[in-house]
């Protein structure tokens, strides 16, 4: 556990994740993006590198869970934007309460209560980052999150 981590603000978190996932590129995908590469600090880089980022994110990921009340609605949808972008879901799908799974699911219930709130942005990027759930967009999950954001 990182103990400096609970010294930032709900925003500094979601402009961390927004960062790391940026220096990380997009899970097993990478280089196979826009343009052939993904840009990524650490694309090619050892799988320490890219390991690490990935703790990170799953650390973060458990802070922001436990933050969610405290996170604007941008907010919100940068961390989990980061996380899919990271292709953390798929890798940390073990139903675990945290986590990054642990996160989306929170926040998708959230905001499907303050959806009013939400910019299209945003919730863009939400809905974006639920059918990254293992199974993609016709996972139960993902449906029922999509359906209950349209009703």
């Amino acid at each position: 556990q990182r103990p400096r981590l609970a010294e930032f603000q709900p925003q500094e978190l979601s402009m961390l994740a927004w960062a790391v996932a940026k220096m990380r590129g997009r899970g097993p995908s990478a280089g196979r993006g826009r343009g052939g590469g993904n840009g990524s600090p650490l694309h090619g880089r050892t799988g320490e590198a890219v390991s690490l980022a990935e703790d990170f994110l799953v650390e973060l990921a458990e802070m922001a869970h436990r933050r969610l009340p405290e996170l604007a609605p941008q907010g919100v949808s940068n961390i989990a934007w980061a996380l899919a972008t990271a292709n953390l879901y798929s890798r940390h799908a073990n139903g675990q309460a945290g986590g990054p799974v642990g996160f989306l699911l929170a926040a998708a219930t959230a905001a499907e209560q303050a959806l009013a709130e939400y910019p299209p942005q945003a919730v863009a990027n939400l809905l974006w980052a639920v059918a990254r759930l293992p199974g993609g967009a016709s996972s139960g999950e993902a449906s029922q999150v999509a359906s209950r954001f349209a009703a």
